[in-house]
């Protein structure tokens, strides 16, 4: 049973930035044509655990950016929905791991503050990461979708 949730989450998450691409008036071919890559792209937050988020629970766009990596270490700075936050994470390849313990955030209140609580935790849970188009997957340890991102813009000058 197990492993047929797990076949159907993945076919999801592989289907569903096809879907959202193709029903996103913001998306356009200029998006993929950016030379995308995982750092310095602007990644906006549009699924987290399978739910895809709906902007009016949110203060703000849920958002990271990942820094180059340097020796296997990086730095993360965005926004859970709410607050800002700036955090550190190991990596290479597609291999990652987000240091949720130490991340730098404000302190603002907002309603749906358990989206905020969610994100943190699912970044905690981050093992590798993929991308598919213009859209970022995070997995876990298992291989399973924890959030999917869609890039915004590459913020490379």
């Amino acid at each position: 049973m197990l492993a047929k949730i797990q076949a159907l989450s993945l076919f999801i998450f592989i289907l569903l930035p096809f879907a959202l691409y193709a029903n996103d008036n913001n998306t356009t071919q200029s998006n993929i044509e950016q030379n995308l890559t995982f750092t310095e792209t602007y990644w906006k937050l549009v699924d987290l655990n399978e739910h895809i988020l709906s902007p009016e629970k949110m203060n703000r766009d849920a958002h990271i950016v990942f820094s180059h990596i340097k020796e296997g270490k990086g730095t993360f700075k965005g926004a859970s929905g709410c607050n800002d936050m700036l955090g550190k994470y190991k990596g290479n390849d597609n291999n990652i791991s987000i240091d949720t313990k130490h991340i730098a955030m404000t302190r603002m209140a907002c309603p749906y503050m358990e989206i905020e609580t969610q994100f943190i935790a699912a970044l905690g849970k981050v093992t590798t990461w993929k991308m598919n188009v213009d859209y970022l997957s995070l997995l876990d340890d298992k291989g399973m979708p924890i959030a999917l991102f869609r890039a915004v813009k590459n913020l490379k000058k």
